[in-house]
């Protein structure tokens, strides 16, 4: 099956430069190899009544070099159809960030015999701010892709939080931006047939602010928590999607942002020195390499390849312990609950959220979650007889490496029926972190972190209150992620952190499994050779 499909994009890059025959319309234009003409054309098209088809230039490359607001060209408004033959629609890669097209609420867009590619969203820029989301098209109508490349687009990445004001807590990181080559908003409906969505990617998440200064009771200030790399690094998708004959590969979601560090605890000369603050947690990978759906989606012959999440972020380091009578613990102090690196996307090939889902003679191969990242180092203690703060774990590998039912707000069921999983890794496990440093050898306190777990599910994972029926499906030769190496101790009387361990369900996995109604139906499944085991949740006739 993955030689059909892979094949496929062949058969769709040719069709793109063949003769295109559309259904009539109501009225059509002739556009030169132009831009500034293909500006003023779509410009006319959405004033006018009825549906207008614009015939654009075979082979011609419509270079886009200024922006109209966040877009290359005018947002769609009316009911609007580009038909080309080997044409191209791209952001110059000396212009300005700003993706391709928009189709606004309300709007309509069909696009047959086109490639899409270079759109490159805005990264945020006040702190805390998500990046920009759809860095080829944003769909908020109505979009129908037909033999259709989008390839080469990125959405904008979240910005850096900012420091606390003295005494509070790091500002959290933003979001990176999701659909890295088409990102759809609320009910809005996508069409794609016939075409390949490769080699795009989400947006990174933004680092947490740093913990600054110290509390009114003397302790260090917390860092602010990494933010989370943006989903769907080809398709991030709401409302209603249709995939037919397509191949989704070779995209990428957005890294989470690396968590703040805490802040030293106040220096009391006459009294204890403050405890140093927690660090931030890294922010999680974002999840669907190849797709990401809140949507009522079906999706009929159509592959997901060698598409990838992003890594966890790494935690960020404790502060120091303040000096005094007695110095202040490092942050974290003791055994206290301490912020982990960020987990790996979940969903390497595709991601499900809360909404129904039916998958059919469509496969995943080849596709990786992201690592988790790694812990961060425990503060030092104060000067004299601080005790030293415990490092940070690292976060788990990341879940569902060729599909993911992640978490969501409902218990729809996910349908595969037919198709093939198979060749698809899960994320390691990221190290766990060293304590800090003691100035009192006989304190039990500064504890190695524990390392991450290794990515559960390397066929699929099932995360809580989800539901998934397979029927007639293949799973086979997937293999789940190590776990990692824990922290050491830097002062004596702690214990070295517990080290990770390899991910269940080399086949199928699920974070937790109810037997009525069962979490997991295998009917007329394959699921053999996968390592480290076949299933994870309970023992089948299938496992």
């Amino acid at each position: 099956m993955r030689r059909q499909v892979d094949g496929l994009v062949i058969g769709v890059l040719a069709l793109g430069v063949g003769v295109v025959v559309a259904p009539a319309a109501h009225a059509q234009e002739q556009v030169p190899c132009d831009t500034p003409a293909l500006v003023k054309a779509i410009t006319a098209a959405n004033a006018a009544k009825a549906r207008v088809r614009l015939l654009l230039a075979p082979k011609c490359g419509y270079s886009l070099t200024t922006p109209l607001g966040a877009n290359g060209l005018p947002v769609i408004t009316g009911d609007v159809e580009l038909v080309g033959q080997g044409t191209t629609i791209g952001r110059d890669r000396r212009a300005p960030r700003f993706r391709v097209l928009e189709v606004a609420a309300g709007g309509a867009l069909g696009l047959t015999g086109l490639t899409i590619s270079g759109g490159h969203t805005r990264d945020a820029v006040e702190h805390g701010g998500s990046g920009e989301d759809g860095g080829g098209v944003l769909n908020a109508g109505t979009l129908v892709l037909d033999r259709v490349e989008v390839s080469g687009n990125r959405a904008g990445s979240g910005a850096p939080g900012a420091p606390g004001n003295p005494g509070d807590t790091g500002e959290t990181g933003g979001w990176g931006g999701s659909g890295g080559g088409v990102a759809t908003s609320g009910e809005a409906v996508l069409r794609v047939r016939r075409s390949v969505v490769r080699g795009n990617s989400a947006g990174d998440g933004g680092r947490g602010g740093d913990g600054v200064g110290a509390t009114s009771s003397g302790h260090g200030a917390e860092g602010g928590n990494g933010g989370t790399g943006g989903v769907g690094g080809g398709l991030a998708v709401t409302g209603t999607v249709e995939l037919v004959d397509s191949v989704v590969r070779d995209n990428h979601t957005g890294g989470g942002g690396a968590g703040g560090n805490g802040a030293r605890g106040a220096d009391k000369p006459t009294g204890a020195g403050g405890d140093g603050g927690q660090p931030g947690a890294g922010g999680d990978g974002g999840a669907g390499g190849g797709v990401f759906s809140a949507a009522a989606l079906t999706a009929t012959r159509t592959g997901a390849f060698d598409n990838t999440t992003g890594a966890g972020g790494p935690a960020g380091n404790g502060g120091r312990g303040g000096d005094g009578l007695t110095g202040g613990a490092g942050g974290p102090e003791g055994n206290k609950f301490v912020h982990t690196g960020g987990n790996g996307g979940d969903g390497g090939g595709w991601a499900f959220a809360s909404t129904p889902t039916a998958l059919s003679a469509s496969d995943a191969g080849r596709n990786r979650t992201g690592a988790g990242g790694r812990g961060g180092r425990g503060g030092d203690g104060g000067t004299p007889n601080g005790q030293a703060g415990s490092g940070a774990p690292g976060g788990d590998g990341g879940r569902g490496a060729g599909l993911a039912l992640v978490k969501g707000g409902g218990a729809e069921v996910v349908t595969v029926s037919g198709g093939t999983l198979s060749d698809n890794t899960t994320g390691d496990g990221a190290a766990g972190a060293d304590s800090g440093r003691g100035n009192a050898d006989y304190l039990t306190y500064g504890n190695g972190g524990s390392g991450g777990d290794g990515g559960k599910g390397g066929g699929v994972h099932v995360d809580k209150k989800r539901r998934l029926t397979v029927d007639g499906t293949t799973i086979r030769q997937n293999r789940t992620g190590a776990g990692a190496t824990g922290g050491q101790v830097r002062s004596a009387g702690g214990r070295p952190g517990t080290p990770g361990l390899r991910g269940r369900g080399g086949g199928v996995g699920a974070s937790y499994y109810i037997d009525t109604p069962p979490s997991i139906v295998l009917t007329n499944a394959h699921v053999l050779a996968n390592q480290p085991d076949d299933c994870s949740f309970r023992s089948t006739p299938d496992c």
